[in-house]
């Protein structure tokens, strides 16, 4: 039987997503905590704080989901799937994952969104889009 020890990455890294998907890590959390930053080292974005933390509140959305694909991607392709089924297979458990974050939000007092679910997904697709492309150049820079 083979071991399937490529994929413990992305479990862990789901598992993290779901851990920021607590009410400890919500918008309520955060945005007092960008509003000190704000206020102590840029005082004059201070008024901005709601806006500058959803900003960074969805820039963390595409930040996650792209890697959460690329570590399936890579995963998955290195248990023997092919590249092209691996990518289908990887957005697809992103996909999975971005709807059970939204519903385990929601379990969390904290507002579950289905634009963040698309934005999920697209930024999976993204993930995997890069990655393939950086491991495609590398293999030719090391190819003879």
């Amino acid at each position: 039987m083979k071991r399937r020890s490529n994929i413990i990455l992305p479990a862990i890294w789901t598992a993290v997503i779901f851990v920021l998907a607590t009410s400890f890590f919500g918008s309520r959390t955060t945005e007092p905590v960008i509003s000190r930053i704000l206020n102590e080292f840029l005082p004059q974005l201070a008024n901005y704080a709601e806006y500058i933390n959803y900003i960074i509140r969805k820039m963390a959305h595409v930040a996650v989901y792209s890697v959460l694909a690329a570590l399936w991607y890579r995963g998955l392709v290195l248990e023997g799937v092919r590249p092209l089924r691996a990518a289908e297979i990887a957005v697809l458990l992103s996909i999975l994952c971005a709807s059970g974050d939204e519903l385990f939000q929601a379990t969390q007092g904290r507002t579950s969104l289905p634009k963040d679910v698309l934005l999920d997904s697209l930024s999976a697709m993204l993930g995997v889009l890069v990655f393939r492309r950086a491991a495609d150049a590398a293999s030719r820079k090391t190819a003879p």
